[in-house]
């Protein structure tokens, strides 16, 4: 969704798509799964997904986890808790906006109450940029 939003993406079909750890153009900067190389040494510092705007001045670091029922409160906090330092650390670095979004489910689909809430986060910064072209 990120890639369609910016103009990254290509190709239309699913077996010519080939995996890219970083996808960039001279607006956006799409990172999966690499360390952000930041000043000080930080512990947790590879996000799932973290999309940095340079137009906006915006980065969204996006943390998927799959998780067993009696844990998913927990896991979601752990998420959320653990990546605040790496966005402290971005937001003064770049001196932008720094929105994290744990997204956290069961392997069965349950969610928390919070879902919805970061759910659609998610899909506001996705529209935002659709809404202004």
């Amino acid at each position: 969704m990120f890639a369609k939003k910016y103009g990254l993406s290509k190709s239309k079909k699913l077996k010519n798509y080939k995996v890219e750890n970083v996808v960039s153009n001279e607006r956006v900067r799409i990172k999966s799964d690499v360390p952000v190389i930041t000043d000080n040494r930080i512990p947790n510092n590879k996000p799932d997904l973290m999309v940095h705007d340079m137009k906006t001045n915006e980065i969204v670091l996006v943390e998927v986890g799959i998780t067993n029922k009696r844990i998913i409160p927990n896991t979601e906090s752990t998420k959320r808790r653990k990546y605040e330092l790496l966005a402290n650390e971005l937001k003064s670095m770049y001196g932008c906006k720094v929105t994290t979004v744990p997204i956290v489910l069961t392997w069965d689909g349950l969610v928390t109450r919070h879902f919805r809430k970061f759910i659609v986060m998610l899909f506001n910064l996705i529209i935002d940029f659709d809404l202004l072209c």
